[in-house]
């Protein structure tokens, strides 16, 4: 004949149900869990620009690797979307998940250089593809280095709308040089090594960078 549970039995069958499911829970909520992986992708800026003493007479290149404060873009997919600015010529960027990676800097336009693709795995890695900015196009600075003044000598093809800017190694604009129509020729502007302001700046190196429609130059300038 089938044994029959009372209910005291039920009872303590359910109490140790109860008693099993609430042990089972505790330890799920206390499985360590798996820690952060969080990788570093270094590199370097190598920057170019070429030197004029004050008759306008090419001396040579000059070549930067030590650069502080350029800004270097990283990208994780489709988008740049992390910054970071170089010391001594070296950018960092922490706190990485494994993937794939690109590292890129730009002065204006098309005068840029990114890495090949980077890829992190199980360990932080250190860019062997150094980054190079190297001054392109016709803008000729007057004495370059320059001390307390600078004559930026161009060309431009036709009557066309010219911007003409100084920019900080961020890519700020630090004084706007010529915003307006010029004619067709040789043209040339007077930098005199002061902000927008009116503040003389402190940095040894800026670029000065034209843009008239997609005709786009940049050329590094040295104190």
């Amino acid at each position: 004949m089938p044994r029959h549970i009372g209910a005291p039995g039920v009872a303590r069958r359910r109490a140790a149900l109860l008693l099993l499911a609430a042990v089972l829970a505790a330890a799920c909520r206390e499985q360590p869990t798996a820690p952060g992986q969080n990788y570093a992708l270094s590199g370097r800026v190598r920057l170019t620009g070429y030197l004029v003493d004050d008759r306008g007479v090419f001396t040579g290149t000059r070549v930067v690797n030590d650069a502080d404060g350029v800004d270097v873009e990283l990208r994780h997919g489709y988008n740049f979307s992390r910054h970071a600015t170089t010391v001594a010529g070296a950018y960092r960027f922490d706190g990485l998940s494994p993937g794939l990676y690109t590292v890129r800097a730009r002065v204006i336009g098309d005068i840029a250089d990114e890495t090949r693709d980077l890829t992190i795995v199980d360990r932080d890695i250190v860019s062997g593809d150094t980054i190079q900015l190297v001054s392109s196009g016709d803008i000729y600075p007057v004495p370059n280095p320059g001390y307390s003044y600078s004559y930026l000598w161009f060309s431009i093809p036709d009557t066309e709308q010219v911007e003409l800017r100084v920019r900080d190694l961020k890519g700020n604009t630090t004084q706007v040089v010529v915003s307006k129509n010029l004619p067709k020729g040789l043209q040339s502007a007077y930098w005199n090594w002061r902000d927008q302001y009116g503040q003389l700046v402190s940095g040894s190196l800026y670029w000065v960078t034209f843009e008239s429609g997609s005709d786009m130059r940049a050329q590094l300038l040295f104190r």
